[in-house]
């Protein structure tokens, strides 16, 4: 079967853009998330206006810094996925294999300068 990203790269991708968009919504609307922290976990006697406004804007800050965190993980672990076979495939070649192939190159490497001169 051909797998150009494999099982594991796919549920780490999956997990990250879950924990991407979790924490992007938690930075775009902080009020309402904050809201239904303080309901579960607060008591309403301890609610104070000014300290809702600097956890609001807490929230957002990091929230978004967080957020971007993710997703620039979640696109290293998309592209080192998607480079998996290709390294499995380098590393799993014989000696000889490796030197035809070095071999090509340069030869292909002189043959493009020769004709590129003519």
């Amino acid at each position: 079967m051909d797998e150009r990203l494999p099982l594991p790269f796919q549920i780490a991708c999956l997990i990250l853009t879950a924990l991407f968009v979790c924490a992007f919504n938690l930075s775009r609307e902080p009020r309402s998330w904050r809201r239904l922290y303080q309901s579960i976990f607060t008591s309403a006697d301890r609610i104070s206006v000014n300290k809702n406004k600097s956890i609001d804007a807490k929230l957002k800050k990091f929230g978004i810094r967080i957020a971007m965190l993710i997703l620039v993980v979640d696109v290293a672990v998309f592209l080192f996925g998607i480079t998996a076979p290709a390294r499995k495939r380098a590393n799993e070649m014989s000696p000889e294999e490796r030197n035809s192939i070095e071999e090509f190159r340069r030869l292909e490497g002189k043959d493009s300068k020769g004709s590129s001169l003519s």
